[in-house]
């Protein structure tokens, strides 16, 4: 048996990365510097361990006491090489500004129109319900496909 080589070992890895936020004012922001740690993160652990074929990524942010998930990502090493963008594997926590105290509301960005998914919670009830669905979309607490659904039963 002496002959054969080592036989490589598929791996997962699992990584949780937290980000102070009492500094950072918006929640956007907060969100950004989140993105852009995952997307760091993915690219290093890539390059460094060529026998890693899927990374796991959490984000936590801190403030005002409060450790919450930010995002999450699943990634493997085929899409990452395929795909430029990472956002499409990412996984937005919409009750995240809230707990961590956040009042600005997340606008509308490119973070929400290119679908990510985002865990739904209850409209604001004070409101016609097409405007609702709208500041839910928004504000990010819910996904593109569920404002789709939510204004195609509205109609």
């Amino acid at each position: 048996m002496s002959g054969f080589g080592a036989i490589a070992q598929a791996e997962s890895q699992q990584i949780t990365l937290s980000i102070d936020g009492t500094t950072i004012p918006i929640y956007a922001d907060l969100l950004g510097q989140a993105e852009s740690l995952v997307e760091a993160t993915i690219t290093e652990k890539f390059q460094i361990d060529p026998s890693l074929t899927t990374l796991q990524i959490n984000v936590l942010g801190e403030r005002n006491g409060q450790l919450v998930s930010l995002i999450s990502a699943r990634i493997s090493r085929e899409d990452w090489q395929s795909q430029t963008n990472i956002r499409p594997f990412l996984q937005y926590f919409s009750t995240s500004s809230a707990l961590l105290g956040y009042t600005d509301s997340m606008p509308l960005s490119s973070r929400v129109a290119q679908s990510p998914t985002v865990v739904s919670q209850r409209l604001v009830p004070e409101q016609d319900s097409f405007t609702r669905v709208e500041q839910a979309f928004q504000e990010g607490r819910i996904s593109m496909e569920e404002y789709y659904r939510l204004i195609d039963e509205l109609d």
